[in-house]
């Protein structure tokens, strides 16, 4: 009899077979990932990729726990201020997944990264030069292999390069898997399936076909390959699978495959099934794509196009983001927040860059960045203002798009080709906030004070969120056999019995039975609280009462 662990086991990952396969699965659960910052984008990125399987995880960041980092790093908490980050998240990301191998490394090596199928980079763990550097490295890893002779050989084994950074409102992801990469599945669609109505005998033999019923009729995409089954007739036509093609005036519904000639005359039948062929990619270095992102449309690929209401904007961040590494190789410092001296020297940089390009662009035709109507003064100084602020939700974002980039590692969907730059200035305030002090009325959340403005943030902190779901299941009943929130506060004293009650709800939210004391036409408010003071934020609940709207 199948034991309870083996279940599991084989259910853990059932939905994630699904959407991207159990050969990515299998591939996520072989990988050894090394992540390299460990603020807010880089606890997202290990969250994301250990909840999908990652089995070995590597971490490094001995940065010790600022009280800053609580509002951006999610296992953070003021008690931890002092130690180390990588310390402190590695036993909590151990509880995400306590199958995986979960590790920190006090400094990044040769050995470190030359182990791991992946690296990650995040924030400014690292400059530039030390960037550019391991770059490099990861591009240039050979492993040694024996031919089918017996003899050694050194082939390119490249390690996956990912680079994310969060700035302000606005967040980077780059991506090199090296010279080469095969991608077996580039969009994750569903295999086009047509049956056979007829084929021709000719050099290059006519397949016509109609779509199966409850199939959606879309094209034949050229690029794969198509394998012919169950075909009365054509003996020899189902032994591989063709690459097909079209002329021009040929009928719909068919594409053409090879020499049928001298095959015998088709009878009746057949499936045609897509095969993927699998695509070969070469990325460009760190180096490289700073130089020149290339773009989505041109020939050679490149940075990805991610807003199609403000069109170039891709290519001005890009510009500022340039300026900005410059500022930080220069001054050893990211630019202070609100600093409008900071800013002019970034958009400075920028400029420059913007300048050099054109020179190469006109002397060579391309091989450049290609920034229509030079740099954008405000935009770019808009960067620079909160370059250094690591804002939680931007984060979390950035976080997932990276994660997404390490589970391609394993061929499924199309990499990001380089730079793919986000931007989110409409959610800043106009005119921005001045020039950043230290104070401490909010002290875990100075990035949030930085971009928003104090008055905001003390907005933010004033707003209570109740999320009450009503049930009338026998379970949550017995669990909370009649309570009003203000019961459930008095209640949730005993906190080991009230954690387990709301992890037995299966609910991450306060979970109340109907009650005439609640209506679905009251403000849920905190007690006990004065407008303008920040409140003491109870983990679990906090004590409720009802006010009219």
């Amino acid at each position: 009899m199948e034991s309870r662990e083996a279940k599991r086991a084989a259910n853990k990952f059932s939905r994630q077979n699904a959407a991207l396969g159990a050969e990515t699965t299998k591939f996520l659960g072989r990988m050894r990932l090394m992540v390299v910052g460990l603020r807010g984008v880089g606890v997202e990125v290990c969250k994301n990729c250990l909840l999908q399987g990652v089995s070995q995880l590597v971490v490094y960041d001995p940065t010790p726990v600022a009280i800053a980092d609580v509002g951006c790093n999610f296992f953070l908490s003021a008690e931890d201020v002092g130690r180390p980050r990588a310390e402190v998240c590695v036993p909590r990301l151990q509880e995400l997944n306590p199958e995986a191998s979960i590790s920190s490394v006090e400094e990044v090596s040769e050995g470190s990264v030359g182990s791991c199928s992946c690296v990650v980079f995040c924030g400014d763990a690292l400059g530039r030069s030390e960037l550019l550097r391991w770059n490099e490295f990861c591009r240039s890893r050979r492993v040694e292999t024996v031919d089918e002779r017996g003899s050694a050989v050194s082939t390119a084994a490249a390690i996956s390069f990912v680079w994310v950074a969060c700035r302000g409102a606005s967040c980077s992801v780059f991506v090199d898997h090296g010279e080469r990469f095969e991608v077996r599945d580039a969009n994750g669609e569903r295999p086009v399936v047509r049956l056979v109505e007829s084929i021709s005998s000719e050099a290059q033999g006519l397949v016509r076909y109609v779509v199966p019923d409850g199939v959606a009729a879309t094209s034949v995409p050229l690029q794969s390959l198509y394998q012919l089954t169950e075909v009365v007739g054509c003996d020899g036509a189902c032994e591989a699978p063709w690459r097909v093609s079209r002329r021009a005036g040929d009928p719909a519904n068919s594409f053409r495959i090879g020499d049928t000639r001298g095959l015998p005359g088709y009878v009746s039948g057949g499936v045609i099934t897509e095969v993927k062929a699998v695509e070969a990619r070469r990325f460009e270095s760190l180096a490289s794509r700073l130089r020149d992102p290339g773009s989505a449309w041109a020939d050679g690929g490149g940075m990805a196009a991610t807003d199609y209401t403000f069109a170039g904007q891709e290519a001005q961040l890009h510009a500022a983001l340039v300026g900005l590494l410059e500022f930080q190789a220069t001054q050893g410092r990211l630019p202070r927040p609100n600093d409008e001296a900071d800013a002019d020297g970034v958009v400075a940089n920028a400029k420059r860059y913007a300048e050099a390009c054109a020179v190469v662009n006109r002397g060579a035709g391309r091989g450049a960045l290609e920034l229509e109507g030079g740099v954008d003064d405000a935009f770019a100084r808009a960067f620079a203002r909160h370059a250094a602020v690591e804002l939680q939700p931007v984060a979390c974002f950035a976080g997932g798009v990276a994660a997404q980039e390490v589970v391609k590692c394993g061929g499924k969907y199309s990499p990001i080709d380089g730079f793919a730059h986000f931007c989110f200035f409409e959610a800043l305030p106009t005119p921005p906030p001045p020039l950043a002090t230290n104070r401490a009325f909010f002290p875990s959340f100075p990035c949030d004070d930085s971009a928003f403005a104090t008055a905001l943030v003390a907005a933010f902190d004033r707003t209570w969120m109740c999320f009450v779901r009503f049930t009338t299941s026998a379970k949550s009943s017995s669990a909370f056999p009649s309570m009003t929130p203000r019961e459930f506060q008095t209640n949730i004293d005993d906190r080991s019995s009230a954690s387990e009650k709301i992890c037995e709800s299966s609910d991450w939210v306060r979970l109340v039975d109907p009650s005439p004391s609640v209506s679905t036409n009251s403000t849920v408010v905190p007690s006990s609280s004065e407008t303008g003071v920040p409140h003491s934020h109870n983990p679990l609940v906090h004590a409720f009462t009802v006010a009219p709207t």
